[in-house]
């Protein structure tokens, strides 16, 4: 917002894909023309998703690696690069893993864990 050539605010908004459309109606039009950058965030590439999830085990505190390579691109097919759906699908398969008493998550993990995900919201 300008006034006697000084910025005196500055708005930053983020939100998920579904609130473009909210902003783009006419009725904003004059908002719109206020955005100096946009930019829209298409989710981690797959050559990201291993170093992700190895950053957010480190955070929790693991020492090691924890899941197989392969196991990581499954989980990246699942969540379509989307680092939100990426923790959920690992937090799942870590779950499965520990239940299993498993050493390391491996893409049959992986697969049981996104079976029963899909079992729990068809409601079954």
């Amino acid at each position: 917002f300008h006034m006697d050539s000084k910025n005196l605010a500055m708005l930053i908004l983020a939100g998920t894909p579904a609130i473009v459309p909210m902003v783009r109606i006419r009725v904003h039009d004059s908002f719109l023309q206020r955005i100096v950058v946009h930019h829209e965030f298409s989710g981690l590439r797959s050559e990201e998703a291993g170093p992700y999830i190895e950053a957010m085990l480190k955070l929790a505190g693991a020492t090691g690696p924890i899941f197989t390579p392969d196991a990581i691109t499954a989980i990246y097919e699942l969540a379509g690069g989307a680092p939100r759906l990426i923790s959920q699908a690992a937090s799942k398969c870590l779950l499965f893993g520990y239940a299993r008493e498993a050493r390391a998550i491996d893409p049959l993990i992986v697969q049981e864990a996104a079976a029963d995900s899909l079992r729990v919201s068809a409601g079954a």
